[in-house]
């Protein structure tokens, strides 16, 4: 039910404007600025890459079901679908067992895993230390988290295991008691411990009769509201914050485009920084239009007018459509596309 619901609801968003599998993408998380700037235009950032795990072969049988079903019907232009009434229909009764306000994923989707991976090796680390077993096969065979707890280990010095255990068992307590009692009942089966492991994935399904391809997104809902929790009421947890991996923030999704950013920073034109780094033309009008989506004190004047923006503006309103070629077709012919994708950044 879960990736039905989101596949209606992100179709709801984006209509006839993009085909399917951009979809698909927002879901996998695609680095790539049309997805980013879809899910900015289409206001569908909580679901970018929700469900990274996502393969094409499921995605494409949801969406042979969702058309034999009658949710979805075939328009005129290939893979570009829209929503019958049936569909609007589902959205509208069941449109809140999706959680969607659990989910943010532009912000948390890069330490989703990390952070679950660590929590999950750190309670059966310390639940096997406190019984001097130390001979457990660990549940995540992951260089970076064993590292991570190995420095942890180190810095707790001699606080012992069982004290940290119930401090960590405070923590989760406050925390799952702002979730509903089937879902903190769902995460606490993933857990393993001294002789015991988490439920597997067709254990969880049969238990929570939950399809398998439904799991990963209920699990990271659940994963991302903690997230959100944690970071919003750090300091109300003594343990969990610690297990948070630190954000590599960075004002772009591409390093190239920080040079270009950082060229025209110095006075370089387009045409100039294509020469100094032998690159397209569009290509440095792609890092533009990413610029422009993530730095909002970014300056588009120097690429289109007021009147020019207007003219865009009213091209949108008009089509009802963030098809590029839509939108070219009702303003002046001086117009580009580079323009028309730099407004739309300004659009939300």
């Amino acid at each position: 039910m879960f990736l039905k619901g989101i596949i209606l609801y992100c179709q709801s968003h984006i209509k006839q404007s993009r085909s399917i599998f951009s979809i698909f993408h927002l879901l996998k998380g695609k680095r790539g600025i049309q997805t980013v700037h879809d899910a900015h235009l289409f206001r569908l950032e909580p679901l970018f890459g929700i469900y990274p795990a996502l393969d094409k072969m499921s995605f494409e049988k949801e969406i042979k079901t969702l058309i034999s079903k009658e949710y979805l019907m075939h328009t005129e232009q290939e893979n570009v679908y829209s929503l019958t009434s049936r569909a609007f229909t589902w959205l509208s009764v069941h449109q809140k067992e999706l959680r969607l306000e659990y989910f943010n994923g532009l912000r948390h989707h890069q330490i989703t895993d990390t952070f679950f991976g660590r929590l999950l090796l750190f309670i059966q680390t310390y639940t096997n230390i406190q019984m001097n077993y130390y001979s457990f096969i660990p549940v995540r065979d992951s260089t970076s988290i064993t590292s991570w707890l190995k420095d942890y280990y180190k810095r707790s010095g001699n606080v012992q295991a069982d004290e940290i255990l119930y401090v960590l068992y405070t923590d989760l307590d406050k925390l799952l008691k702002k979730f509903k009692e089937n879902e903190a009942h769902f995460f606490i089966d993933h857990l393993s411990g001294y002789k015991k492991y988490g439920m597997t994935t067709s254990q969880l399904s049969k238990k929570y009769n939950i399809n398998i391809v439904d799991l990963p997104l209920l699990r990271i809902a659940i994963l991302h509201k903690m997230l959100t929790i944690i970071n919003k009421d750090n300091n109300q947890f003594k343990i969990l914050p610690a297990l948070v991996p630190e954000r590599v923030e960075s004002l772009f999704i591409t390093n190239t485009t920080m040079t270009t950013y950082n060229l025209l920073n110095a006075g370089f034109s387009p045409e100039e920084i294509k020469v100094r780094r032998n690159l397209k033309l569009n290509t440095i009008y792609d890092h533009i239009v990413e610029i422009s989506l993530f730095d909002k004190a970014f300056n588009i004047d120097d690429y289109v007018s007021e009147s020019v923006i207007n003219e865009i503006k009213m091209a949108v309103s008009n089509t009802d459509s963030y098809k590029l070629k839509d939108i070219k077709e009702k303003v002046s012919d001086e117009i580009s596309f580079f323009q028309i994708r730099l407004v739309l950044t300004r659009i939300s």
